[in-house]
C-alpha cells in the first residue's frame, strides 16, 4: 500500500503570488495530424478530452488517450501526432509562474525562441519541486482539478479575462497540480530514472496486460532489482502496482465513459471480465456496476 503522509500547508497566494495565465483553448485534430512547437515559453497542462494519439515532450514519447494528462516543464519542445483512426481532441492552458504584476499581461504565448513574447524578462519560471520536469496523471471525473482545467478553457472562450481572473486561476491551478503530486496522483520527480523509465511504460501500457516479465524485457533489469525498486519507493510489488494503476484507470472509465464492463475490461489490458471484476472488487472495494451506479448524472 501507498502510505499517506500529511502534505505542508500549500497557500496560493503565498507561494505563487505573481503567477497568470497567459492563454487556454481546445484544439480538435484530424486524423493523422501532426503540429509541432520547438520552445514554448510556459507550463503548460495539457489533457486528452476524447480520442488517442501521442505527444513527444522534450523527446518523450507519450501515448495519451481520453482522460490522460500531462504537466509541461518551462521552455518545452512539443510534437502532436494524431491517430489516424481516433484522432485525439486536446485541451491546454499555458501558465507563467512568474508574471510582474506591474507589467500588462499579453493572452499570448511563445512558441519559439525568436517571438518577441519569449525574450520578456517579466515572464519568468519559478523552481516548483513537486512539478519538475514532465508529470503524468489521470482526470478524475468529479475532482476539483478536473473541474477546474474545465473551467479556465471556458473562460477563455469567451475572450481574454480581466487581469485579476487571470492570476487568481493561474495561483489555484498551480495548488492543485501540486496537491496532486503530494497525492501521488503525478508521476514523482524524486525517483531514480530506472524507476521513472517504468512508470512512463506501465502508463503507456495499461491498455496492454502487463506482468513482471514485460517490465524485465523493458529495462534489462532483474526481476528481483524492479522488486526492490518497487517496494522502495511504493511500498509495495511491480504486478500490485500495476494492477492498483489499471484499476484507477478503470474507476475512470466507468464513471465517464458509456462503455461496458466487457469494454473497460478490454481497455485496461484484462480481456477475462470476470477476472477484471474480481481485481476491481479487491482493489475498490466495490463491484463495477456498484461504482457506475455512484456517479451522479448532469
Amino acid at each position: 500500500m501507498d502510505y499517506f503522509v500529511m502534505p505542508p500547508v500549500i497557500r496560493p497566494t503565498r507561494h505563487f503570488p505573481n503567477a497568470a495565465i497567459v492563454y487556454a483553448n481546445v484544439y480538435a485534430f484530424g486524423p493523422g495530424e501532426r503540429l509541432q512547437y520547438p520552445c514554448v515559453m510556459s507550463r503548460m497542462v495539457l489533457w486528452c478530452k476524447a480520442g488517442s494519439g501521442r505527444v513527444t515532450v522534450n523527446g518523450q514519447p507519450c501515448p495519451i488517450e481520453s482522460g490522460r494528462y500531462l504537466v509541461l516543464p518551462w521552455r518545452h519542445a512539443i510534437k502532436y501526432e494524431a491517430s489516424a483512426s481516433d484522432p485525439f481532441f486536446v485541451a491546454g492552458i499555458h501558465l507563467v509562474p512568474d508574471h510582474k504584476p506591474d507589467k500588462r499581461i499579453f493572452f499570448q504565448v511563445a512558441h519559439q525562441e525568436n517571438d518577441p513574447l519569449a525574450r520578456k524578462a517579466f515572464r519568468r519560471d519559478i523552481p516548483i519541486p513537486a512539478l519538475a520536469g514532465l508529470k503524468l496523471g489521470w482526470l478524475e471525473a468529479h475532482a476539483p482539478l478536473t473541474q477546474l482545467l474545465e473551467y479556465i478553457v471556458q473562460v477563455f472562450q469567451r475572450g481574454d479575462p480581466e487581469e485579476a481572473m487571470a492570476r487568481g486561476l493561474a495561483r489555484q491551478l498551480l495548488y492543485e497540480l501540486v496537491l496532486s503530486g503530494q497525492r501521488k496522483e503525478v508521476h514523482d520527480h524524486d525517483v531514480p530514472p530506472e524507476i521513472e523509465r517504468l512508470k512512463h511504460y506501465i502508463f503507456a501500457n495499461l491498455h496492454r496486460p502487463l506482468s513482471l516479465s514485460h517490465l524485465v524485457e523493458f529495462t534489462r533489469l532483474s526481476p528481483s532489482t524492479i522488486g526492490r525498486l518497487f517496494r522502495a519507493h511504493f511500498h509495495t510489488t511491480p504486478v500490485a502496482w500495476i494492477t492498483k494503476k489499471k484499476m484507477e484507470k478503470a474507476k475512470f472509465l466507468l464513471r465517464s465513459r458509456r462503455l461496458s464492463v466487457a469494454e473497460i475490461a478490454v481497455r485496461v489490458g484484462i480481456p477475462d471480465p470476470y477476472y477484471f471484476s474480481k481485481c476491481f472488487k479487491k482493489e475498490t472495494g466495490c463491484a463495477p456496476l456498484a461504482c457506475r451506479r455512484q456517479t451522479r448524472g448532469i
